[in-house]
């Protein structure tokens, strides 16, 4: 198979996520994304079904915001964290605690979203 031309669009970057409502999953090969994509990153196949996220997953890291940009200053101190939804995609939301700190593993759900960001509640650790 040949080198595909990935597309990219501006849109993908500056357009918000809002909530993820849906995923969308590969027909060719099963593996889950963000609705944005027109080719899966897996098989290259260009067809999807529509498939609703669970909105649980796991912390594969996460940091603490001491000194937060002025867009953020009103939130003082946070933190974000790289969750694996059970569906494999990734996504970068606030967790709603950081104290006591949350095992890199811990079982974490989305609980909202503020500003088109997903909050993630840390179930365990």
């Amino acid at each position: 198979m040949g080198a595909r031309a990935w597309p990219v669009r501006l849109a993908y970057f500056v357009e918000p996520m809002h909530e993820l409502t849906q995923l969308v999953c590969c027909t060719q090969c099963g593996k889950y994304d963000l609705p944005r994509t027109r080719f899966c990153a897996n098989c290259e196949g260009e067809e999807f079904t529509l498939a609703s996220p669970k909105g649980s997953g796991r912390l594969s890291s996460w940091t603490v915001i001491r000194k937060p940009s002025t867009a953020y200053e009103a939130l003082g101190i946070y933190a974000v964290g790289l969750v694996e939804l059970v569906e494999g995609v990734r996504l970068i939301g606030r967790l709603d605690r950081f104290v006591p700190p949350p095992d890199i593993g811990a079982e974490v759900r989305i609980v909202d979203w503020v500003d088109n960001v997903p909050i993630f509640s840390v179930e365990s650790g």
